[in-house]
């Protein structure tokens, strides 16, 4: 299931910077965002950078925070994939993926109360399609 989650990561995440920079993402954003070949810190590492960054748009930054989520998941640490996937959702309250992922992170965790009241919101914010991103 984790490498499923990641695959539909980099391919949504790739095709949502491409649209919204309207330009070739930046290497960071590449490795952010789990272009093949890039390890787990990598990833950490390059969201990182961008979360820090002047340059980066608030939602920009909700992305990176939710790809550094994503890393923090996949190495099995869900409860700072956690704090990101709040961070995300601080920053972009109608970001409907960064729901589904921390909704994933609490059913991870043995939380399904909390994972079915994140998976609801995500419901709402998008009905008839929710994405893991």
């Amino acid at each position: 299931m984790r490498f499923a989650f990641f695959w539909t990561a980099v391919l949504v995440g790739t095709a949502l910077l491409v649209a919204t920079a309207g330009a070739q993402p930046s290497p960071e954003w590449h490795s952010c965002t789990g272009e093949p070949d890039v390890d787990w810190d990598q990833q950490i590492r390059s969201c990182t950078a961008l979360i820090q960054s002047d340059r980066e748009s608030v939602h920009n930054r909700a992305i990176a925070y939710n790809f550094r989520g994503n890393s923090y998941y996949a190495k099995g640490d869900n409860d700072r994939a956690i704090t990101d996937y709040n961070e995300a959702v601080r920053l972009d309250p109608m970001y409907e993926s960064a729901y589904v992922n921390r909704g994933l992170s609490y059913y991870v965790k043995g939380d399904s109360d909390l994972a079915i009241a994140h998976f609801r919101k995500a419901l709402q914010l998008n009905p008839g399609q929710i994405h893991q991103q």
